[in-house]
């Protein structure tokens, strides 16, 4: 997990984490260790789970994760931050 300062390109934090990451949590601890006041999550559809969702709102994190591809008759998408 690599993190950028607002300002600048360069590397904030950076964390190498074994093995996969699929849960908020490892991303939550991230952020608290790195210091940051404000932090968007930007994960692919792993990271797009409706309990990791959760966990981004209630920790006051912004995220960006793929949409899950609708079929019909599964109804609308949900959007978040």
């Amino acid at each position: 997990m690599v993190s950028f300062s607002g300002g600048g390109a360069s590397y904030a934090f950076y964390r190498n984490a074994a093995g996969n990451i699929y849960d908020v949590s490892a991303v939550k601890m991230t952020v608290q260790d790195s210091g940051a006041s404000k932090a968007n999550v930007i994960g692919d559809s792993a990271f797009g789970s409706d309990g990791n969702v959760q966990g981004y709102i209630e920790a006051g994190l912004g995220y960006i994760v793929p949409l899950k591809q609708l079929h019909q008759g599964s109804g609308s998408p949900k959007c978040g931050v």
